[in-house]
């Protein structure tokens, strides 16, 4: 049987049955015009036509939130199965329970809540043999929302019913559309997102590419500088040695066509023979200077090679570098002499370090400070005391190494060069640039610590070394 669909023109709720009467009139049918504009869908589902007719005469004039009612009728459990398919948005479905079988009713709320997974039609069961079907056990076996025995259902209850209903309904519906909202702005927040960490990784690999194109860069301008130093301080020796060795050729011929002479004079010879050691010490010299050069450049390019860090008690390596230091500068330089002063922290104990690099660097800056307050001292009055304090000291994560000494200071306007490779303020002979440069390549670089300096020309430089523990 074909389901009809009844609209009905929205007006103020009036049954238009006597109101002493208080049960349901059947009647033929009256013709209804349809109603444009929003409708709440109504699905009766029954197999007596009368039970349609009453329903939709009694509520002709229903309105709720300023719509009317769209009926929808099926006779049958399968009919209802397939206009409820067709027509999802219905609101409310007053059902009956036994219709072509005894069960049918409940099989269509099985259907629609589990094969459709319609949650928010509201079932009402109407049944007029309730003896059949118990109330209870329908309510928990089955999702319907509620359960009226035809007789029940008079027209103010069938009004109240349908309210409850239909608010509950309009409340889901907002409820899902929320939901629907909610679901499409987090999908479009994912999208977003999505697009967002896209750029971010684009950036970021564009950030890495530079940065690395960055470091090569740097590393061949470093190249070139330590290239074009090596070769500067490397020819400047050598040109000597080239010079000299040319004079030092002049004074043997000299000295060969004195001797051919038959009587050399013994002053001449003597003249020349000194003039030839002078020479031959300058190319010594000279040479030694190139050898320097070649040696702490041969440091400076493998300081990073196979050793590894591991343990080592940081006192007594900062102790052995003091001694090593200070003996030396005694045993090259006359009459050199200085207090020493020290203060180690017993709390460092062993800390993870190469110790030949480590070693290197505290060697350096020793070197340094007995320079210092050796060139200090020449220029000096009677008075002067030339004095090292070396210290050490735990803070934090990190230990602390600090060498000071009341030797000439450095000049403020040289201060920031003193790491660059090849910049000096010692003679020719006394150094070669290279190992401060060494020095914090091992500190910073190798050991992801920091090196700081502070000085004041004519009284005292510090030198204030900070590694990491770990």
């Amino acid at each position: 049987m074909k389901a009809d669909y009844i609209g009905v023109s929205e007006m103020e709720f009036n049954p238009g049955l006597d109101e002493e009467d208080d049960n349901l009139l059947f009647a033929e049918e009256d013709e209804v015009l349809p109603t444009s504009g929003e409708t709440w869908k109504i699905m009766i589902v029954d197999d007596e036509a009368d039970v349609h007719n009453v329903t939709k005469l009694v509520l002709r004039d229903f309105t709720f939130s300023g719509k009317t009612l769209e009926f929808i009728s099926a006779y049958s459990g399968d009919e209802a199965k397939r206009l409820i398919a067709e027509h999802p948005d219905t609101a409310i479905m007053l059902l009956d329970v036994i219709m072509e079988t005894e069960s049918i009713g409940l099989e269509v709320v099985r259907y629609i809540r589990e094969i459709l997974g319609n949650q928010i039609l509201r079932i009402i069961l109407r049944t007029g043999q309730p003896g059949q079907v118990p109330p209870k056990k329908v309510i928990l076996d089955y999702d319907i929302n509620d359960y009226k025995t035809k007789a029940d259902l008079t027209d103010d209850k069938l009004f109240v019913t349908l309210v409850t209903a239909l608010r509950v309904y309009d409340n889901l519906q907002q409820l899902e559309q929320a939901k629907n909202e909610l679901a499409g702005y987090s999908h479009n927040l994912e999208l977003k997102v999505e697009a967002r960490t896209r750029q971010l990784q684009s950036a970021l690999s564009e950030v890495e590419a530079a940065h690395k194109q960055m470091l090569t860069q740097e590393k061949l301008a470093y190249l070139g500088i330590l290239t074009a130093g090596v070769a500067h301080e490397i020819r400047n020796p050598l040109n000597f040695v080239n010079n000299l060795a040319h004079i030092t050729g002049n004074l043997v011929e000299e000295l060969a066509q004195e001797l051919s002479g038959g009587k050399p004079k013994e002053e001449v010879v003597k003249e020349v023979l000194s003039l030839i050691s002078e020479n031959l010490s300058d190319i010594q010299n000279y040479g030694s200077r190139a050898g320097s050069i070649i040696r702490n450049m041969l440091a400076h390019a493998n300081h990073k090679g196979g050793l590894r860090k591991q343990l080592c008690n940081l006192n007594n390596l900062v102790d052995e570098a003091v001694r090593l230091v200070y003996h030396s500068a005694k045993s090259r330089v006359k009459g050199f002499n200085a207090t020493i002063n020290t203060n180690y922290d017993s709390a460092i104990g062993e800390i993870s370090i190469v110790p030949q690099d480590i070693s290197r660097a505290l060697v350096n800056i020793l070197d340094n400070a007995c320079y210092a307050i050796q060139s200090k001292q020449i220029n000096s009055a009677a008075d002067y005391a030339p004095t090292l304090k070396i210290s050490t000291r735990k803070v934090g994560e990190q230990v602390e190494i600090t060498i000071w000494d009341n030797g000439c200071g450095i000049p403020s306007s040289i201060v920031n060069d003193i790491f660059t490779p090849f910049f000096t303020t010692k003679s020719a002979e006394q150094g070669t640039g290279l190992g401060l440069s060494l020095t914090n390549d091992i500190i910073a670089g190798k050991h992801q610590g920091c090196i700081q300096v502070n000085t004041r020309e004519g009284e005292f430089t510090e030198f204030q070394i900070q590694l990491p523990i770990g």
